[in-house]
């Protein structure tokens, strides 16, 4: 019998209790030597205490979907803020400039 991996994925239990996991869909790829464009920034750091957040969510319950904005400005968030869901604070702490990650939790 041979096997062949064809994927291989990162996925994390947030709060080790298997209630909240985190996959990382899309990773932002690295530009090539030289290649520089207005907007098109690569960095390898999660955000600052004091750092804006700007993102897109998404928020399905089953195969309802509860709340889609993609098709809209995106949501801002403050970091130092506390009105931040907890479970969103602390993806984005761990979340580099450009991921997209799912968040998939049963709480």
């Amino acid at each position: 019998m041979d096997i062949t991996l064809k994927e291989l994925k990162n996925i994390n239990d947030l709060y080790k209790d298997g209630t909240t996991f985190v996959e990382i869909l899309e990773k932002p790829q690295k530009p090539l030597e030289g290649d520089f464009r207005p907007g098109m920034t690569f960095s390898t750091a999660s955000p600052f205490t004091d750092s804006k957040i700007k993102l897109h969510i998404k928020l399905q319950v089953d195969d309802e979907v509860l709340h889609d904005d993609f098709d809209s400005e995106p949501v801002t968030y403050e970091m130092e803020d506390y009105h931040m869901p907890a479970v969103l604070r602390r993806v984005l702490k761990m979340s580099k400039l450009n991921e997209i990650v799912q968040i998939t939790s049963d709480l």
